[in-house]
Order: structure tokens, then sequence, then C-alpha cells
């Protein structure tokens, strides 16, 4: 039966996030048929394609931000959002317009229902759609769920990049670090340059295995590239850059953090590489580019006395870098802990890392499906901790327990994040 036409945007995100009823599928039968209907717009301009399980987002931003920089209409493809889906899918930074998205919806609709699609492969589709349409130069294409089975793993890449690989998805991906590595490792393709900043050698076993099997160079931004720190405060970290005799000096860096640190040199050497293929990528561009880089809720201080940072880290990879630049930048501070998580996360191991490093805990349920309600996910924090209601409940009471010399610290999501944005601080769209 044919659909009714969608009328208005909100009609059309609820029609989107209906199709959270298919799930997720691990398989790429979807995304081709639908590829396919719409003529592969896939194949119509360049991408490079990025996994891993933490630092995808903030390698993507960075390298999309030397893109731009250096002059190309740059396409991003990035999940989940903060506050608006349309931040999923940008140009130059600009999300998607509303138009678009019910134009794709309305266009495509009795297909994606016909064959079931889910919200991902959906979302992968329009995302192709729009880049070919306003025919972008170059696209980062960021994977949702793993590499081989990933909706976005239909496209042939001009490089890949692999972020550090670490425990979460392990329902879906595997047990063990080398099973989630060959799973993300399937996104390496015959002939494609394959970079990587992963140093643990169990994953890099995997990842070269995979490698010389496609006939796939593989490069590691670790072994290959070094960084100098040159001031390293929260107000001032500047960096140099170094791959063999080529070097890039003054790197103003715009995230705190020794694993920012990380993503920026695969962000940079990834870039170096490139510039043999993208001609206008030069030093300065790369310079330009990581320093005007934003990417909010990657320890970012959103406002002062008190402090209050915000980040998304939500597995215990993730938590325990999160712990250790708390430790690194305000090692004498009061901290307080504002934490919303989904239920299909590692909560147990995540609460046993942040123990000892807060004051007190307030959980939050954020106002999205498949969160675990406050009062369920205080049973996992320590006793003195507090069940409140909604995240913006949580950061007045987080408040009314802090002096202006103190810490409070929104964290567990991405959607926990979006709200103290949204409803704290009254941003209705962001942009990078």
């Amino acid at each position: 039966m044919r659909q009714p036409h969608k009328e208005d945007f909100a009609e059309t995100i609820n029609f989107l996030y209906s199709l959270f009823k298919f799930g997720i599928k691990l398989g790429l039968k979807n995304i081709q048929t639908i590829l396919e209907e719409l003529e592969n717009p896939e194949t119509n301009f360049k991408t490079i394609h990025i996994a891993g399980t933490n630092g995808k987002g903030s390698t993507g931003a960075m390298l999309q931000s030397i893109f731009r920089v250096s002059g190309y209409k740059t396409g991003f493809f990035t999940s989940p959002h903060l506050i608006d889906f349309r931040e999923r899918i940008r140009i130059n930074g600009k999300p998607i317009p509303q138009k678009d998205v019910i134009e794709f919806v309305n266009r495509m609709q009795n297909s994606i229902l016909k064959n079931k699609c889910t919200f991902f492969e959906t979302t992968t589709a329009m995302a192709f759609d729009y880049f070919a349409k306003e025919n972008v130069d170059v696209a980062i294409i960021e994977t949702g769920l793993g590499g081989t089975y990933d909706s976005t793993n239909v496209i042939y890449p001009e490089l890949s990049l692999i972020t550090d690989i670490g425990f979460d998805h392990k329902e879906i991906l595997g047990e063990t670090l080398v099973q989630i590595a060959k799973e993300k490792a399937g996104i390496i393709k015959n002939n494609i340059p394959l970079i990587t900043s992963n140093t643990n050698k169990e994953i890099l076993d995997v990842l070269q295995e995979v490698a010389i099997e496609k006939n796939a160079e593989l490069i590691s931004s670790e072994q290959n590239s070094t960084l100098e720190l040159i001031n390293d405060n929260s107000n001032n970290l500047e960096l140099n850059y170094s791959l063999g005799e080529e070097k890039i000096n003054g790197i103003k860096m715009p995230f705190l953090g020794n694993h920012q640190q990380k993503n920026a040199k695969l962000a940079i050497t990834s870039a170096m590489f490139l510039s043999k293929r993208f001609d206008k990528i030069s030093k300065e561009a790369i310079r330009n580019g990581i320093q005007n880089t934003i990417w909010l809720g990657r320890f970012t201080i959103i406002e002062e006395n008190p402090k209050m940072i915000l980040d998304v880290t939500h597995n215990p990879d993730g938590m325990k870098v999160f712990v250790e630049t708390l430790q690194k930048y305000f090692p004498t501070s009061k901290a307080f802990c504002v934490i919303g998580m989904a239920s299909n996360k590692d909560i147990k191991t995540c609460f046993g890392i942040l123990e000892g490093n807060f004051e007190k805990f307030v959980c939050v349920t954020p106002n999205v499906e498949k969160v675990l309600e406050a009062k369920e996910l205080v049973k996992f924090a320590p006793k003195n901790s507090i069940a409140s209601t909604t995240v913006e409940k949580g950061i007045e009471l987080a408040k009314s327990l802090t002096t202006n010399e103190d810490i409070i610290c929104v964290i567990g999501s991405h959607f926990t994040v979006g709200e103290a944005l949204h409803k704290i601080y009254n941003k209705k769209e962001l942009l990078i």
C-alpha cells in the first residue's frame, strides 16, 4: 500500500524513528537494494571510511575540517546525534536541510517499508543520496556498528581508518578483542591503504592479516609519526607533529586528553597521506583544520563557576580515558557526576572505573528509548548516589551540591549530553 506523503519535519522524523522496530540487521542486502534504486549515489564522490570503537567521531571531525579548510566541499556522515537528527548528515559543517530529509522520505518510504530497512540503513542511504545530489568533492563516512556488515561498507574509499578498538556492543560484535577487531577489519578493501591508531598486538595482528589478504598497505599512525607537546594545560594545548622528515609545528589542539592527541595524530597522518591525491591539502591547511575543529561533547568545558564538562563517554575504555583526563587537568578539584546510560552498556564496569573519582553521582533518565531509568541506574552506583529524573533536573541538583570551585561532569551517552546542551544552554543546532 502506498504511504501518504509526509507534510512536515516532525512527521518525517517520527517515521524515521519508527524504523527502529526493524532492529539491527547484520548484512548489506537491504542497503544494496535501496542504493540500486537510487542509482548508486555512493559511487559519485570520493570517500574516507572510518571504523573503530572510540575516537571515530573526533577523528572524522578533524579530518573533515582539514578538507574544508583546504577548499573541498566536504560531506560528513556520523552517528549518533546530540540534539538534531540532521547533525548526522552534513556538508561543510551544515546539517542537511529539513526539506531534503522530507523529500527523501517521501520519495523512498514505500521501498523502505517494503524491504524493512532499518533506521541506520535508511539514514545511510539518505546521506549518500544527499552527498551525490550536492556534488561533494569528498565525504568522511563513519561506520555505525562494526565494519563487515555495517551499512556504510558498500563504499570503495580512497583510504580506510580504524581508530582504537575496545569492548562495546559485545552482544553483536563478539566477546573478545580479536573477534571485535575482525568485524572492524571488514572495512579493509582490496588495494586500499589502511591507517590505524591501534597499538594492541592482538588487534594489530588481526588488521595485518586482513591487510595482507586484501593487498592493502597497513600504516600505523602511532609507529610512523610523533607528537611533541609544547603546552599542555586546560587553556592551551599546542603540539608539533613529525612524520619522517615532514614537520608541522604549532598545532593548537581544540580537545584535551592524551586520547585526543592520539586521534589527532591519526587524522594528521591520514591527511598527510591523502595530500598526495588531494593536492590542495597543505601543512598550513592541516594546522588550521585541526585548530578550527568543533566537536562538542568530548571533554567539552561548557560553563565556569562551577566548571561543567560534557562528555559522551559510554563504554569502559572511554570511561578510563575520561577519568585520566579529569585527573590530569583538574587533580585537586572536587567533582560531581551527572550520568545517564543506555541499558545495553557495561554499566557495572563503567561505575567501577568512575568510583572514587567523584564526590557524588546523580543518576538521570534521558528522554529516549533504551535508556536505563535513573532509579535502576542508581543501583549500580556507589551507595551515596542519588536518583534524579530528567537530565535538566539532575544538573540542577548537582549545582545545588557544588561550590564555584567544584566541577560537574555530565556523561554516559550522546543523548545525556545532547539534552544538557539543548535544555540548559538552548543550543538548537550543532555546527562543526
